[in-house]
C-alpha cells in the first residue's frame, strides 16, 4: 500500500488497531494558516502552501520531558473521538500596558453562529503567597505586559519532604512525603496536607514565599495555597482520577495536558497480569480512545467544520492586534483522502467517513493556526493506493480525477 501526497502540505500514512482488533490505515495531513493583519485592524488567514507546517512526529516540551509542559503533542495519534483545541503562546495585557490582572478569552463558532467553544481565563502578574503568624497573605508582583500560557503558571505542584535519615539508613524511604497534584504536577500554589508538619519534623527550612498561580479560571481568586489530603495508600490511575476530581479547585490553561495526568491516564486502560496473559500486545479491553485527546475537557469539541470562526481576546501581541480582539474565519478548505480499489481499473472510491479536523492549534506567538486532518480507512478494503488531496473551493465536489504529479510514499510495514 502506498500513499500519494497530491498536496503541498505534510502528510503521512501509518497503521492502527482498535480495541476489537480491527486494523486501519491512518492518514494525517497538516495544514497551516498565517494570521495577517491589514489596515483598519482587519485580520485574515493565508494558507501556508509555500512554507508548509511540518507534522509533529513526537511530543515537544518547553524544557526537559516530564519536568516541563508539552508545547506540541505528536500528530501521529491513531484516532481522536473529538477535536483538541489548543492555544500556545502568551496572554498579553490590554494595549501592551503593564497590568496586574486581565482576562483572556477563546471562542469558536460554527457558520450557523452556534458556539462550539467559549472559554475565558484570568491572568495575573507573577505574585507569591507568604505565610505569617496570622496566616497567609498575598504579595502582589510587579505589573507585566504578558504571561506565558504554560501549566507551570497554573494551580498544581509537588509536595516532597526528604527523609533526613535516608543517607545514613538507605533501607528507609527516601522521602517522608512525595506527592504531586494529580491533575498538574508542574504547577504552583498546591500542597498536600501533611507537607508542613512533615517538613517541620524533618527540620526542613521552608521558604518565606511560595509562587502563586498566575493562570486561573475566570472568576477565580486565591487568597492562600490550596491544601488537599491524599489517601495514604498507593493509587491506580482510576483512583487518581477520582481523587483529582474531588479537588476543591482545578488547574486552568489552554495547553496540552500531560499523558500521565489525571484523569487522562485512566483512559489508557488497565495493563495488569490479566492483560499480559490474554491480550498483550493488543490494547486492553477498557482502553478509551479519548486518551488521545490531549486538550482540557472544556477544549474538546465535536469535529469542527472547515469554515469555523475563531475569536481571540488578549492572546495576540498588541502590536499586531491593537484592539486586543481578533476575529478570523477559516476559508472552508478541505483536506481529504481518495481511495483507489485494487483490480478495479483504477477507479476512485469515496470513503464512508473522510478526513476530519481533530487537532486545532492556535500558535499565538507565531501568528498561525494549524489544523491536523485525520482519516481512517479499514485495512480490509482491497485498495491499490490512497491519495492525500486538498480542495480550496468549498463548493467543489471531492470526487474528481487529478492529473497532478504523484509523490509516492511507501507505507510502513510495522
Amino acid at each position: 500500500m502506498q500513499l500519494d501526497n497530491l498536496t503541498p502540505f505534510a502528510a503521512l500514512g501509518y497503521a492502527m488497531q482498535d480495541v476489537r482488533g480491527q486494523h486501519y490505515r491512518v492518514v494525517a495531513i497538516k495544514v497551516g494558516y498565517a494570521i495577517e493583519h491589514g489596515a483598519g485592524g482587519q485580520s485574515t488567514l493565508r494558507v501556508l502552501d509555500d512554507k508548509p507546517v511540518a507534522l509533529t512526529l513526537a511530543d515537544e516540551h518547553y524544557g526537559e520531558a516530564g519536568l516541563s509542559s508539552v508545547r506540541r503533542e505528536s500528530d501521529l495519534a491513531p484516532f481522536k473521538p473529538r477535536c483538541d483545541v489548543i492555544v500556545l503562546g502568551h496572554a498579553h495585557a490590554p494595549d501592551g500596558r503593564p497590568a496586574q490582572q486581565w482576562p483572556v478569552r477563546l471562542r469558536l463558532s460554527a457558520p450557523t453562529g452556534a458556539t462550539l467553544l467559549d472559554k475565558s481565563l484570568a491572568v495575573s502578574a507573577p505574585h507569591t503567597f507568604r505565610k505569617g503568624l496570622m496566616g497567609w497573605r498575598i504579595d502582589k508582583g510587579t505589573p507585566v505586559v504578558r504571561v506565558p500560557l504554560r501549566w507551570e503558571h497554573s494551580l498544581g505542584g509537588t509536595s516532597r519532604v526528604p527523609n533526613p535519615r535516608h543517607p545514613m539508613h538507605p533501607d528507609e524511604a527516601q522521602y517522608l512525603l512525595d506527592e504531586v497534584c494529580l491533575s498538574n504536577p508542574l504547577g504552583c500554589g498546591w500542597f498536600e496536607q501533611r507537607f508542613f508538619k512533615l517538613a517541620d519534623k524533618a527540620g526542613q527550612a521552608l521558604p518565606e514565599a511560595w509562587p502563586a498561580p498566575c493562570v486561573l479560571s475566570a472568576g477565580t481568586r486565591f487568597e492562600a495555597p490550596l491544601q488537599v489530603a491524599h489517601p495514604h495508600e498507593e493509587l491506580d490511575a482510576a483512583a487518581m482520577a477520582r481523587v483529582a476530581r474531588d479537588y476543591p479547585r482545578q488547574p486552568a490553561g489552554f495547553g496540552f495536558l500531560g499523558r500521565a495526568w489525571a484523569p487522562r491516564l485512566a483512559r489508557a486502560g488497565t495493563y495488569d497480569a490479566h492483560w499480559q496473559d490474554t491480550r498483550w500486545p493488543a490494547l486492553p479491553e477498557d482502553f478509551d480512545f479519548a486518551y488521545w485527546n490531549g486538550a482540557p475537557e472544556d477544549q474538546q469539541i465535536d469535529w469542527p467544520p472547515p469554515d469555523t470562526t475563531v475569536e481571540l481576546w488578549n492572546l495576540l501581541d498588541p502590536a499586531r492586534a491593537p484592539h486586543g480582539h481578533v476575529r478570523l474565519r477559516l476559508p472552508g478548505h478541505r483536506a481529504f483522502v481518495m481511495a483507489w480499489l485494487a483490480g478495479a481499473g483504477g477507479a476512485p472510491v469515496p470513503l464512508p467517513m473522510n478526513a476530519v479536523i481533530d487537532t486545532f492549534v492556535i500558535d499565538a506567538d507565531e501568528g498561525r493556526i494549524e489544523l491536523t486532518w485525520r482519516c481512517l480507512v479499514p485495512e480490509a478494503l482491497p485498495l491499490e493506493r490512497l491519495e492525500a488531496r486538498f480542495e480550496t473551493d468549498p463548493t467543489a465536489p471531492l470526487l474528481k480525477l487529478s492529473h497532478e504529479p504523484v509523490q509516492e510514499t511507501p507505507w510502513p510495514t510495522t
